[in-house]
């Protein structure tokens, strides 16, 4: 299932110069980090406390965590974080592909 990208900014030329947004995510920081090896599909990262840099060459990838916090549903607590995603030198059709797949690292069955 393709998820559609939220609208974003950049420029009219082919390669946007910066392609930005942000994803409530159900997910807590330790499970998020646990994914992350595998939702970035090999590229090589480095992580500075809530944020995570993902660099190949001049194309970037900075991604930040805000605290965590907990969504109640009814007698349930689910564990919310919201991740800022900021693309550099990302054409749109490259980072709608790493967040399908990014998207498919975290979803947890259900339809």
């Amino acid at each position: 299932m393709r998820l559609p990208l939220p609208q974003v900014c950049m420029n009219a030329s082919a390669k946007p110069e910066e392609i930005s947004f942000t994803r409530e995510m159900g997910t807590s920081h330790a499970e998020f980090f646990r994914t992350l090896p595998r939702a970035v599909g090999g590229q090589p990262y480095t992580i500075e406390d809530d944020r995570i840099i993902l660099a190949e060459g001049e194309r970037q990838v900075p991604i930040s965590l805000s605290p965590q916090r907990e969504r109640i549903l009814a007698s349930v607590k689910l564990p919310t974080t919201v991740v800022a995603f900021q693309f550099s030198g990302y054409t749109r059709e490259e980072v709608e592909r790493f967040m399908n797949h990014f998207d498919l690292c975290f979803h947890r069955g259900g339809s």
